[in-house]
């Protein structure tokens, strides 16, 4: 009995995150990957064409579209270091992303992509690190 209390307990929490293609994390991160597995407190998902862990406790939000992100400016790292400062207009798997800059609207594959960074979670991460880190010490 349980057994079966925690696993419904583990359903409830984790269980947004089995439906999600685009994972926030706490440190201003966005990801857009699959689910390839789960342990105890950690999520491995396929980003990028790169499997990585992830702690449950470092993921903010879960989603299954990128409704959320419309028009929200966000900074796209490419693999070659350049970085994309824009407006997140619209998302196709087999195109990329749509991407608002400064003189047009230009489209990203996700191929192309090493990073995806909110600016002001990352900024609110940093703060609430600082903040603790002089409460603390």
């Amino acid at each position: 009995m349980k057994r079966s209390g925690f696993m419904l307990l583990l359903l409830i929490v984790i269980g947004p995150i089995l439906w999600a293609d685009i994972f926030s994390l706490r440190n201003g991160i966005i990801l857009v990957g699959k689910i390839i597995g789960l342990n105890e407190g950690y999520v491995e998902i396929e980003v990028y064409g790169t499997k990585i862990k992830l702690a449950v406790d470092e993921i903010l939000r879960t989603e299954s579209n990128f409704s959320s992100l419309k028009g929200k400016t966000i900074d796209i790292e490419l693999k070659d270091k350049t970085i994309i400062k824009g407006k997140f207009q619209d998302y196709d798997p087999d195109i990329g992303f749509l991407f608002e800059i400064d003189f047009g609207v230009i489209t990203v594959p996700l191929t192309n992509i090493k990073k995806i960074e909110d600016p002001l979670q990352k900024q609110k991460s940093l703060t609430e690190f600082v903040t603790l880190g002089f409460g603390g010490g």
